[in-house]
């Protein structure tokens, strides 16, 4: 807050006809003040102030004038433009972020800074992947995953631990998006090994929420492997991952980020149990999605809590099935019912399903 009063003090006494450069580096920092205290909020204010700020400063900094100054402007408005992208439904702001980083490698080249343009590639492979998320497909990933490699080629382990761990973690989810889509298994053992890269410098110890969201997505990519690959193994190690998360990754830490990573756990017990007699697993899978559904609350995330509801009534159906219980399943078709009922197109098999069943 001091740093963001003092800037403010300093563009009140400074004109930017009679200083512009002390003007516009002064906006500048103004404008990177304003997104770190935006990252902590909920409220999207600071960093739309300090989107506004980066477009001052570009009054000033051109590129004939003032290149590489023109160029990182770019960058850290591209930065803004994802941290209010990510909190927006619409794809805008995402789509403007790619802009920007386009604008920013026009000056900053391999050749003249190779960090500064590993960097950008970085960001810019974080938009495409954030795109992705939303639009679908595999262009944005595909994207993602050439930006990323980019940056890779000059950032190390070594020397520079912290950009390049970032930028292995997302690129294993780019590689893990693309391998959902795809019948072989090349795409998921790229992410798995990626994710494993990334893990070496975020670690439990350094870095533990990371840690806990990079275990999580390995253990997400294991699951998708040993699917494909029908590799029980890796569904074991996928579980093993998302049981040790859990145990450093609390509740409180992220009410909503925990119960995704118990809906995931979940997932790779009902896994296990399809290849395994009995319900020790099936009855683990139950106990995790109804953890899951503390907080995936119809009114707070709709979404989450069918999908979830539905993952626990398909588990009910199983244990009702393997332990001849037929109230068990109905009881589950009874879920089903009320979740497709959101979606009339579904109903009719759900009710003749029931019908079969129950009657």
């Amino acid at each position: 807050m001091q740093s963001v009063a003092a800037f403010e003090q300093a563009l009140l006494e400074r004109a930017p006809e009679r200083t512009p450069q002390y003007w516009a580096e002064t906006q500048h920092n103004l404008g990177t003040a304003l997104q770190m205290l935006g990252t902590r909020e909920n409220s999207t204010t600071r960093i739309e102030a300090a989107i506004q700020a980066f477009r001052a400063a570009h009054l000033v900094y051109t590129r004939d004038q003032a290149p590489l100054d023109w160029a990182r402007t770019w960058n850290n408005l591209g930065n803004g433009l994802i941290l209010l992208g990510e909190r927006e439904a619409g794809p805008e702001r995402l789509e403007e972020a790619v802009e920007a980083y386009g604008q920013a490698l026009l000056e900053r080249t391999r050749e003249r800074n190779p960090r500064d343009w590993a960097e950008t590639h970085s960001n810019l492979g974080l938009a495409h992947l954030r795109l992705g998320e939303r639009a679908g497909g595999t262009k944005h990933f595909e994207n993602a995953v050439a930006a990323l490699e980019d940056a890779l080629l000059v950032f190390t382990r070594e020397d520079d631990p912290f950009e390049w761990s970032g930028a292995q973690g997302n690129l294993g989810i780019a590689l893990y998006r693309l391998g959902e889509q795809e019948k072989g298994t090349e795409r998921l053992k790229q992410a798995v090994e990626a994710f494993e890269q990334a893990l070496l410098v975020r670690t439990r110890e350094r870095a533990p929420g990371q840690w806990a969201t990079l275990q999580n997505s390995l253990g997400l990519a294991l699951q998708a492997l040993g699917e494909r690959e029908n590799d029980i193994e890796l569904i074991e190690r996928a579980v093993d991952l998302h049981r040790e998360t859990l145990a450093e990754f609390k509740r409180e830490h992220g009410p909503l980020q925990w119960a995704m990573m118990q809906n995931n756990l979940g997932n790779g017990l009902v896994r296990l149990a399809t290849r395994a007699q009995g319900t020790k697993y099936l009855d683990e899978a139950a106990d995790a999605y109804d953890r899951a559904l503390i907080e995936y609350t119809r009114e707070r995330v709709p979404m989450q809590w069918a999908l979830t509801q539905i993952n626990r009534a398909i588990v009910t159906r199983l244990i009702g099935e393997r332990t001849r219980k037929p109230l068990l399943i109905c009881e589950a078709l009874r879920v089903h019912l009320e979740i497709h009922g959101l979606h009339r197109d579904k109903v009719a098999h759900v009710e003749e399903l029931a019908k079969a069943k129950c009657s």
